[in-house]
């Protein structure tokens, strides 16, 4: 133990470790310490800090912009997973892409606004399609605000 202090302390003072007397080794044991004591309340308000930020995050809904960007990048998700060959359903968009109740629902809505899905699958597969008509229908819900109360 000894060996490792010795070392942090050559590493931190040089090596005149042994030059120094025990007097000038308290005072810079007290520099340490203080400094590590304000080292470790910065740690804390940083921390506490960063507690506040992710409750004030959680406690924000999304806006409208942000629900439809996140619909059309969902969507093309659930488009991916019918081309893996499987049901682009809510367990398994929730399995794959752990996509949530809600933004399956308005995926799966702006796909059908889309004209691509019929309520259970994809209706057409050629990527190309698929990505024209949720660019399109996403820049028509991003212009109305009451798109998702239409659907």
């Amino acid at each position: 133990m000894t060996a490792l202090i010795e070392e942090v302390l050559s590493d931190h003072r040089g090596d005149n470790l042994n030059s120094m007397s025990l007097s000038e080794l308290r005072v810079d044991n007290e520099k340490l310490s203080a400094n590590m004591l304000r080292m470790s309340k910065k740690l804390a308000m940083d921390s506490l800090e960063l507690t506040m930020l992710r409750r004030k995050i959680r406690r924000t809904y999304p806006d409208y912009d942000q629900m439809v960007i996140r619909a059309e990048i969902d969507a093309k998700g659930l488009y991916v997973i019918q081309c893996a060959g499987l049901v682009p359903s809510r367990r398994q968009a929730l399995e794959t892409l752990s996509i949530g109740q809600r933004p399956w629902e308005r995926a799966r809505k702006m796909a059908e606004f889309a004209g691509i899905h019929d309520g259970n699958v994809f209706l057409n597969v050629d990527t190309v399609t698929v990505l024209r008509e949720l660019k399109k229908a996403s820049a028509y819900a991003a212009d109305n605000k009451n798109m998702w109360k239409t659907i």
